[in-house]
């Protein structure tokens, strides 16, 4: 008698646009190799490199986690043991890389402008009515020396 053992692996029988991916939990180190773990997905554009959300292991992290992909299109094992789960999509950090640069670019402004307001409010509070006069001095129009 011919039967499946692993149910997981039913959708590589029925769809052939089903694809088995590998991938990590953690990254490969010098003197120990990650753990490849299988996971399934109809997403054409996977590929080696990617972060993809998956099933956490055992309901952690509110059930979701990030793998990074190692294999892609792997052969189908048949005779696989481990429960082969679905990927949920790939993860697009261009969005986020924008977003960081953008507040990275006005934190840079909000740090100069709060430099001006500070030596601003420090001339005030130390010089007074004698700014101007402060301004005339020849120290105050000094230049680099080339």
């Amino acid at each position: 008698m011919i039967g499946l053992g692993n149910s997981s692996l039913a959708g590589f029988l029925i769809n052939d646009k089903l694809r088995l991916i590998r991938a990590i939990y953690e990254r490969d180190e010098p003197t120990r190799q990650a753990n490849r773990e299988h996971f399934k997905t109809l997403d054409p554009n996977i590929k080696v490199g990617d972060q993809v959300v998956v099933p956490a292991p055992q309901n952690q992290r509110h059930g979701f986690t990030i793998v990074k992909v190692t294999d892609v299109d792997v052969p189908v094992d048949f005779d696989l043991r481990e429960d082969v789960r679905w990927i949920v999509q790939r993860v697009e950090f261009q969005p986020y890389s924008v977003v960081i640069q953008q507040e990275a670019e006005a934190m840079a402004k909000i740090r100069e402008v709060e430099t001006e307001a500070r030596k601003a409010q420090l001339r005030k509070a130390m010089f007074g009515s004698s700014a101007d006069d402060m301004k005339a001095l020849s120290f105050a129009q000094a230049k680099p020396q080339a």
